[in-house]
């Protein structure tokens, strides 16, 4: 009879472990994006700006994070030689984020970056490095 109460309790183990090893892999599995691809790209520079790109929507945002007396700019470009340069300044002070929305096309190579410009008439300065991105 104890054999038997040994092998109920073994089972049960083995069985409560199955599922939490079950669980345990549903739990981990990936999202799905939905119909789209998601390419999401961030620069970020000491200088104070922060430019966000998007996919979804073709969005670049563009955030000034240094109460330095300086406003951000975000600038976006096509990948290619040459490409001319987008720029879109936020000038409304630290911390405040404005949302420019691109509306480009699909499955393009893009590069962003941010910089430091006074005025909206004025020329950026201080550029971060190009960040890839991608519609």
């Amino acid at each position: 009879m104890f054999a038997s109460i040994g092998h109920r309790r073994a089972a049960t183990l083995a069985g409560s472990f199955l599922a939490l090893a079950a669980t345990s892999v549903l739990v981990a599995s990936p999202a799905s994006a939905g119909d789209y691809d998601v390419f999401d790209a961030k620069s970020c520079c000491s200088n104070g700006s922060l430019v966000t790109f998007t996919a979804y929507g073709e969005h670049l945002y563009v955030m000034d994070g240094s109460r330095d007396d300086h406003g951000a700019v975000g600038q976006w470009r096509y990948t290619v030689s040459g490409a001319t340069i987008h720029s879109y300044y936020n000038g409304r002070g630290y911390s405040y984020q404005d949302d420019n929305d691109l509306d480009l096309g699909e499955n393009l190579s893009i590069q962003i970056r941010g910089c430091l410009q006074d005025g909206s008439g004025g020329t950026p300065w201080n550029c971060g490095s190009w960040v890839n991105a991608h519609t």
